[in-house]
């Protein structure tokens, strides 16, 4: 189910960015958690998306979904709903638009991983621990907390992380995230 849905949207993303409907695309959410080596159950499949110059109504008629805008006060500039097809369980896959900000810490640094049999675009364990601080949220929270103890034996990764929080203006959620982190070790 989650691998042809997987597949199926992947071929759409890298169809439409060869179209210039879009200009680049990461997996985020729980499957990126997963592939980053933090098993987590999830029920949906994610992904980070730029648009650059191209319109949302036509990304969103491409590949059958709808396009929800974000108003003034959303952390989202858009998100875009779309279903899986084929199998009698459709599996609910969502695009974000973050703030402009975001695109060169989301997308500079995304790799290939194989996730399900696919390669698959996913950003970065760092650009993706920002964003679970920047959600907030308990499970978030909780994402950040498991990601960063799995992750962090990389040399550098706290200082590369500092770099990333600076650019998308997270210190203060990160300062207080290291704390935290520091805190329990004593």
């Amino acid at each position: 189910m989650f691998q042809d849905a997987l597949n199926q949207i992947i071929a759409k993303l890298e169809q439409a960015k060869s179209q210039e409907l879009l200009q680049d695309f990461g997996l985020i959410g729980g499957l990126a958690i997963a592939a980053w080596g933090t098993p987590r159950a999830t029920q949906d499949i994610d992904f980070a998306i730029a648009l650059g110059g191209a319109q949302p109504l036509a990304l969103a008629n491409f590949l059958g979904g709808t396009y929800e805008a974000g108003d003034q006060d959303d952390p989202l500039r858009g998100v875009f709903r779309v279903q899986s097809t084929g199998d009698t369980h459709q599996i609910p896959i969502q695009l974000v638009m973050l703030p402009s900000v975001w695109s060169p810490v989301l997308f500079s640094e995304v790799q290939k991983l194989e996730l399900a049999h696919t390669l698959i675009p996913i950003v970065s364990w760092q650009a993706l621990l920002l964003l679970k601080l920047y959600a907030g949220g308990p499970k978030d929270m909780l994402d950040a907390h498991t990601l960063f103890t799995h992750q962090q034996s990389q040399p550098l990764a706290q200082e590369h992380v500092t770099t990333m929080a600076q650019k998308v203006g997270l210190m203060k959620e990160w300062n207080a995230f290291v704390k935290e982190i520091t805190d329990r070790k004593i």
